[in-house]
């Protein structure tokens, strides 16, 4: 039986946000896998072999208000598209560094080898704190194993 290794070149943004409840990334359940995973996805022609345009190109299909309002306005974009229907959640970052309750992509795991000092030495995506409205639920992670 012959065997094929499969190549894929892939974007992916790590938005590092410090909410009241500390340092979280924003990740996208992929019910395919059964995991989470940094927002991002395969290069296509339209990105020019430019892995920052894929980054992009993902971000804007997976946070869609960042388009409608043309700029990076990252926690109102962010708060304003999340909702309890949304494949995107905040996971803490200790929980990515060091998965006990959710399951994470091994994409995660080797970001926090191949960067120097981990993915905890990875700067904030926004200076601010940012503070989740009373009403959402998106510290709570739906499971649907």
């Amino acid at each position: 039986m012959t065997r094929y290794d499969k190549k894929s070149r892939c974007g992916f943004v790590a938005l590092k946000l410090r909410l009241t409840a500390g340092a979280m990334f924003l990740m996208r359940e992929d019910l395919g896998w059964r995991d989470f995973n940094l927002l991002g996805g395969h290069d296509k022609p339209q990105d020019g072999s430019s892995l920052l345009r894929t980054a992009r190109r993902e971000l804007l299909e997976e946070l869609p208000l960042l388009r409608r309002w043309g700029h990076f306005d990252l926690p109102g974009a962010l708060l304003t598209g999340l909702s309890d229907r949304s494949a995107n959640r905040f996971i803490s970052e200790e929980e990515v560094v060091d998965p006990r309750h959710v399951r994470i992509s091994r994409l995660a795991g080797v970001l926090n080898t191949a960067i120097t000092g981990g993915l905890k030495r990875l700067p904030l995506s926004w200076d601010e704190i940012v503070d989740l409205p009373r009403e959402s639920n998106q510290l709570e992670i739906p499971f649907r194993w």
